[in-house]
């Protein structure tokens, strides 16, 4: 008997799945659109996972903790977070004297304290799950999902009624080699984990090898687009380099990184857009120094500019002959002459980015002269008879005005 092709695309037709069609919005009334709800901060959203990227040995564990302690002890007022916290590189009392330095730098209250002692769970390198090695996410070269591993989170998570997770480093959650499809596969098991258990997760992770004076970026991150795809929120740890150090007048430009969001690489670096952190030294009750974080604000513009420096740009201005120039784009612009004069360091041009943040800030200053009637803007003829926006003093000479008042 021959085969009837029709009976075998029937057979085939029927042994299909049945498709879910998608269809117009209809009545939804937007109002009961759901809202992403956030933990701790705007960065961490419940069942959607964030990365946090820097360079090694800038503080990213030091900051971790900090996040951790925060959430957990509700400080400043706060609602308190049950926060689960892993570092895979150092033991747990090192995570412990990280604790107790926070504590100390920030003087928590009885209430905070009772909160952290109660919300925050804390496991380091030496932690095992089933007498094995720690939290493995994935292993093999194919990235396997490892389920016990995922199991152990799954029982963490219900039995503390964890809200924030944060683990970290992430290449220390794999055996396997870091290529992008590992990355893409981890990546993939976390956030269908995360999803599930409606909790935010957090991933502190390193960048590449860097070369000396390399700027770091988000490309920068080990795994590439392959991990900055499955998160929700992107961040970048970014160093102060030697040249900020200098126009900040800090000791030592080393204690300082900053958080550094795509508008914040281009804007100064005292703006607001910034958050800067400074890494400071904590003596804890066992005799130990220890490393904790602090926010650490830029100072301001006018922190380091004296009376007998505003004297002398107005007098620069007022005997200059041609006039400075108005844009920042001319060579002949105003901030690049003043800059000696008030202690400020240009970068060359090479250094495209920090050059941009100085002569941000020196725009910064600039403006606020002109705002308060030191300077102001005219249209003055150049040699060859063409108007240029130019630099002139305004009606308040710093001279005439008593120390201390507006500059």
């Amino acid at each position: 008997m021959k085969p009837n092709p029709a009976n075998d695309l029937l057979a085939r037709e029927v042994d299909k799945p049945k498709l879910t069609l998608p269809n117009p919005i209809g009545s939804l009334s937007f109002a009961d659109i759901p809202t992403v709800q956030h933990v701790f901060s705007p960065f961490y959203a419940e069942g959607f996972v964030s990365m946090t990227v820097g360079p090694p040995k800038l503080g990213k564990s030091a900051y971790a903790v900090w996040e951790s302690v925060m959430a957990a002890s509700g400080y400043g007022g706060k609602e308190p977070v049950v926060t689960y916290y892993h570092n895979a590189e150092d033991d747990g009392f090192i995570l412990q004297g990280r604790v107790a330095a926070i504590c100390r730098a920030y003087g928590l209250n009885d209430a905070e304290l009772t909160n952290l002692r109660q919300n925050l769970i804390l496991t380091g390198a030496e932690h095992t799950i089933d007498g094995e090695q720690g939290l493995i996410l994935v292993t093999g070269q194919d990235a396997v999902r490892n389920d016990r591993a995922f199991e152990y989170l799954d029982a963490v998570i219900d039995k503390n009624g964890v809200k924030l997770c944060i683990l970290e480093p992430l290449q220390d959650l794999t055996t396997s080699p870091e290529t992008n499809e590992v990355f893409r596969s981890m990546g993939k098991a976390i956030r269908e984990f995360v999803k599930r258990k409606r909790i935010a997760l957090g991933l502190y992770h390193h960048t590449r090898k860097l070369t000396i004076g390399q700027k770091v970026t988000m490309d920068d991150a080990r795994g590439g687009s392959a991990i900055r795809g499955f998160c929700r929120s992107n961040r970048l740890l970014v160093p102060m380099t030697e040249g900020e150090g200098i126009n900040a007048q800090v000791k030592d430009h080393r204690h300082y990184f900053r958080i550094g969001e795509i508008e914040a690489n281009l804007a100064p670096p005292s703006s607001d857009v910034n958050q800067w952190y400074e890494k400071i030294g904590v003596l804890i009750e066992n005799g130990e120094n220890v490393v904790a974080v602090k926010p650490w604000k830029w100072p301001d513009a006018f922190a380091q500019i004296t009376h007998e420096m505003a004297c002398r740009v107005y007098n620069l201005v007022l005997d200059a002959d041609p006039p400075f120039r108005y844009s920042h784009q001319s060579s002949e612009w105003l901030g690049y002459a003043i800059a000696p004069l008030l202690n400020i360091q240009i970068p060359p041009p090479s250094d495209k980015q920090e050059r941009k943040q100085v002569i941000g800030h020196l725009r910064q200053i600039l403006a606020t002269w002109e705002h308060t009637g030191v300077l102001a803007k005219d249209e003055v003829l150049d040699a060859k008879r063409m108007p240029r926006p130019c630099y002139v003093v305004g009606q308040n000479n710093p001279a005439e005005t008593e120390f201390g008042d507006e500059l």
